[in-house]
């Protein structure tokens, strides 16, 4: 018995050799018919490839065979892994490459593919396969191609491998898009510091939460004394929340931009009313004014500083108990178009029962900044400005427009400035237009003391008759 299964052993593995001898030869053969058009032996081929399992000639037919088809079932078969990536890169066919990445596993060789591959069906395939963290960095870096990027982005979670991309990509919007993926605070703060790039530098330091490092980027940060360091300092500061470092900066600082950002952190009333009235930089007083709730103090600003705008914001930051607003409001018997008059009457109109009663908290808020104009061959500047007015409540905002100076063709030689044309009105139209307001709430605001009310709400109320014929 044991003689009969020696024999019928040897008698197999004898016809098996055979049996692949002569597939290679007629392999062979059906490989050159299909390579000559001959689509009867190219599906002949297809259908014997899909039995084989011999790799050496399965590598022969995934690289050497004409028709992709026949190629692709070669590779579906194959688990050499660095053939698999020759193909993968090499092929001519994105099926085929396809079917290559499909049977990858090893991350290096997906990594290669991801960068090198002719095609990008391919290259996304490949990357879409990778979790090492650092070839995922790697790609995000080295890649040409935006899409393979963005599939290493998404699955991109390391912080060392986040970090290297946000300091030493090529492309600032790569940059800032790690920095705004780092959590790391240590790692954050070396991207803040490490960058020229300003909107890498910010987005590093809005994910900063560590009071201590913030510190001493807004101390430190010293690089080349660069309008960049400035701002990212200044941004430092305004994620700070102790009162006594925020006080030092608003005392000490040289920028006055960091200054700035420290004083709109600020809640001490005698250290704001300081800034308000002492700080040699506008920007800084207005910061200051905006925060303040001393009336009188307000009153006093708002007559004497030297500057327009933080006069403005003195008008604004004064509540309907302060006897300055009403002579801030000018001449009621007529409309204006003046910033320091529309300001004062805005902040009057929201006072209002009418208004009130559906805005109990609304808050108003005035941006101003400059703008210029060059006249005449010599080019002499003008100075105007740009003007933004908004209603709120609870963040929400209920009303906004804004007015820009309109520069005349001519101008009087001497004329240095002027102002923007500010119609209070507009702006109440447009939170008269909220449906919370009745007919009778418009009726009674129609008999408001406030001009630019009066014809707000007389404009909604003539709309409405008007849609109702």
């Amino acid at each position: 018995m044991k003689r009969n299964a020696l024999v019928w052993a040897f008698c197999a593995f004898l016809f098996t050799n055979i049996l692949v001898a002569s597939d290679s030869k007629d392999i062979d053969g059906l490989i050159g018919k299909c390579a000559h058009y001959d689509s009867k032996a190219c599906k002949k081929l297809k259908a014997a490839v899909e039995k084989l399992t011999d790799q050496a000639l399965l590598a022969k037919i995934a690289v050497e065979a004409f028709d992709s088809d026949v190629r692709q079932a070669a590779v579906e078969n194959l688990t050499d892994q660095a053939l698999l990536a020759k193909v993968a890169v090499e092929d001519m066919s994105p099926e085929v490459g396809g079917a290559a990445i499909r049977k990858l596993t090893d991350q290096a060789l997906l990594a290669k593919i991801a960068v090198e591959a002719k095609y990008g069906n391919v290259r996304r395939d490949a990357v879409g396969k990778l979790n090492d963290q650092a070839l995922l960095g790697k790609i995000v870096i080295e890649s040409n191609d935006g899409s393979v990027q963005s599939i290493a982005f998404g699955k991109l979670t390391d912080q060392a491998a986040l970090a290297k991309v946000a300091i030493e990509d090529k492309d600032w919007v790569d940059r800032r898009i790690a920095a705004g993926k780092l959590t790391d605070q240590a790692v954050l703060a070396k991207v803040a510091v490490e960058r020229q790039d300003l909107d890498v530098c910010l987005a590093a330091v809005e994910r900063l939460t560590d009071q201590a490092v913030l510190a001493k980027i807004a101390v430190e940060d010293n690089r080349t004394r660069s309008p960049v360091e400035f701002i990212v300092r200044a941004a430092a500061v305004r994620k700070l929340t102790d009162q006594t470092l925020l006080a030092r900066f608003a005392v000490e600082d040289k920028d006055a931009d960091v200054r700035r950002a420290a004083v709109e952190k600020l809640t001490d009333q005698a250290l704001l009313a300081r800034f308000a009235v002492e700080d040699k930089d506008a920007d800084v007083r207005e910061a200051a004014v905006e925060k303040l709730t001393d009336q009188a103090l307000l009153a006093n600003i708002a007559e004497k500083d030297a500057n327009r705008y933080v006069r403005a914001k003195a008008i604004a930051a004064m509540d309907d108990s302060n006897p300055a607003l009403k002579r801030w409001a000018g001449n009621l018997g007529a409309s204006t178009a003046d910033l320091l008059e529309s300001t004062a009457r805005i902040r009057l109109a929201i006072q209002e029962p009418r208004i009130r009663n559906h805005f109990p908290r609304i808050e108003f808020a005035s941006r101003v900044s400059y703008e210029s104009q060059a006249y005449g061959e010599a080019g002499f500047p003008v100075s105007g400005e740009s003007v933004s007015f908004v209603l709120g409540q609870a963040g929400v905002t209920l009303a906004e427009k804004n007015w820009r100076t309109e520069f005349p063709g001519r101008i009087l030689v001497g004329t240095k400035f002027v102002g923007a044309d500010v119609h209070g009105e507009e702006l109440l139209a447009e939170l008269l237009h909220n449906t919370l307001f009745t007919q009778g709430d418009l009726a009674a605001l129609s008999s408001s003391q406030i001009p630019e009310l009066r014809q707000a709400a007389e404009k909604r109320l003539a709309e409405i008759r008007q849609n109702a014929k």
